[in-house]
């Protein structure tokens, strides 16, 4: 089954979104690696089939800091491959549930992409985490 798998992000920052270079398979503008936001849980991201379940349109978890919405799904998070990391771990990411949900009227729509795989460094994750960015999300 595909799950629909959603982010916020903000289309007006150069570290989120990229305004002037465009795929050149199917012409789309794609994300940068600072839309992914990583904190020690993981990042942040949301289930389409549970906003729709609510009877919640998918922008709903736009905010005004973050007005845009991107969209990828948990098959394209889970089979992606940097080639960066140390393990030959799969998914090198992973959709996890949030032990600690947030406390908005989408919660139960909240979920996470965490690192499975182990890197030689922090560089190395970012820049694994970039390359998920660009190459599985697109706008919503």
């Amino acid at each position: 089954m595909h799950e629909e798998i959603l982010r916020r992000f903000n289309d007006q920052d150069p570290s989120h979104y990229d305004t002037v270079v465009r795929d050149e398979g199917d012409g789309t503008r794609k994300l940068k690696g600072g839309a992914l936001r990583w904190d020690d849980d993981g990042c942040s991201v949301y289930r389409s089939r549970i906003l729709l379940i609510l009877g919640l349109p998918k922008d709903c978890i736009a905010t005004d800091a973050h007005p845009a919405v991107a969209r990828t799904s948990r098959a394209l998070i889970e089979s992606f491959t940097s080639g960066l990391a140390d393990t030959a771990v799969r998914p090198e990411f992973a959709v996890v549930a949030d032990p600690l949900e947030p406390g908005e009227p989408y919660d139960p729509a909240h979920t996470l992409i965490q690192p499975m795989a182990e890197y030689p460094s922090k560089t190395k994750r970012r820049t694994a985490a970039n390359d998920l960015a660009r190459s599985a999300f697109s706008l919503l």
